[in-house]
């Protein structure tokens, strides 16, 4: 994991997918935001217009990635009351994007945070420069790196693509199918 830029220590590898996937999750909706913008804004030229129509999710202001890339201190509690705003302005992401205490400074000490979303900040994952499914290979990657690091119980939460493929080519679901009984 020390390749990908991700600080060993303190931390045990198995938690950082409860800090490494919201933060990723938060980088990606912002970015897809700010595209979303620029595009609206281009296209309607009004910057009223471009920020309060056509997005997909809402992020209120002070609340985008660069929001918390610039935050002097406590950039935990910063991050924490962010993503708890976005939740509140897309229900549908309650839970999803607010599920970590960044400001667990026993967990995640600040400067790993800091590090964390310096390392995120170089990449530009809007949907101009990165696939659609982005956050599910990602996600799929980190999940597999953390299962390989908690080995003794890695296959309890992470079935290998490999896996996967050989029982869906056994199983050969299709659409209108909802019962699998009798197929073994």
């Amino acid at each position: 994991m020390e390749s990908c830029g991700y600080p060993q220590g303190a931390v045990e590898a198995p938690d950082y997918k409860h800090y490494v996937l919201p933060l990723l999750f938060f980088k990606r909706l912002s970015d897809v935001h700010l595209e979303e913008y620029e595009e609206k804004l281009k296209k309607y030229g009004s910057k009223r217009i471009a920020k309060e129509k056509f997005h997909r999710f809402n992020i209120p202001d002070g609340c985008f990635w660069e929001d918390i890339r610039n935050v002097a201190r406590d950039a935990g509690q910063k991050l924490n009351d962010s993503l708890a705003k976005i939740a509140k302005a897309n229900p549908e992401l309650e839970g999803v994007i607010n599920r970590s205490d960044f400001n667990a400074r026993d967990r995640l000490p600040e400067d790993r945070l800091i590090r964390l979303i310096e390392h995120f900040s170089r990449l530009k994952i809007g949907n101009k420069n990165v696939e659609p499914d982005v956050l599910g290979q990602a996600y799929e990657y980190l999940i597999k790196q953390f299962a390989l690091a908690e080995a003794r119980k890695g296959g309890e939460f992470y079935t290998p693509r490999e896996v996967v493929r050989v029982l869906v080519n056994i199983l050969d679901p299709h659409e209108g199918l909802s019962n699998l009984r009798g197929m073994c």
